[in-house]
């Protein structure tokens, strides 16, 4: 399926039919309202089958300095068979299935809404991943953690054990050194979220 078949898909067969909380923006649904977390889910076309789809519940900060919604903090929904590609999307078993899937998503990203919450899943999870540790960082200076300074050096530290001259890990290094100097690293943020918001139109 192409994004505007999706798209179509989603308006037809979910968004009247998932209750209060939900918005679609293209191929996303999107829990609403929106406040320092965008939460929903995506529906991707499958490389593999043209007929076929990938659906990912996601959650991302709306502080953090991005310019587009990342599949980073989610995952890939398995559907009954315990597979992650979605097909026969004509089935009324398989549209239900669908509607089941993201009602039951749902609790989780509300819950990680919170940046608490957010922070604590993340952490646990992967702090290997650059995207998911700079987020980290920037959910504590947005909380007001008094100990974001020193997660700015080890992060930096941690940025150097890669190659730094690839453009989107370079940027990160210096975003992070910019908000290391900063006098109002919280004015940063609510730039960022200005900005994205902006360009989501949310």
């Amino acid at each position: 399926m192409t994004n505007k078949e999706i798209e179509k898909f989603i308006k037809k067969n979910l968004l009247g039919h998932l209750g209060l909380g939900f918005t679609q923006k293209g191929n996303y649904i999107l829990i609403s309202p929106v406040d320092d977390v965008l939460g929903g889910f995506c529906f991707e076309p499958s490389l593999i089958d043209r007929n076929s789809i990938y659906i990912w519940w996601l959650v991302q900060p709306l502080f953090i300095p991005e310019n587009m919604i990342h599949l980073t903090f989610g995952g890939r929904i398995e559907n009954s068979n315990y597979n992650q590609l979605w097909s026969d999307l004509n089935s009324l078993k398989t549209i239900e299935t669908i509607k089941d899937a993201i009602n039951n998503k749902k609790p989780l990203i509300e819950s990680l809404s919170e940046l608490a919450l957010f922070y604590e899943y993340f952490n646990k999870k992967d702090r290997q991943n650059l995207r998911i540790y700079e987020a980290l960082i920037y959910t504590l200076i947005w909380m007001g953690s008094y100990n974001w300074e020193q997660e700015i050096k080890d992060f930096i530290r941690f940025v150097d054990k890669f190659d730094v001259s690839i453009p989107w890990i370079k940027k990160l290094k210096e975003d992070m050194i910019s908000l290391s100097l900063s006098k109002n690293p919280k004015q940063t943020l609510e730039d960022n979220k200005k900005n994205l918001t902006a360009l989501l139109n949310i």
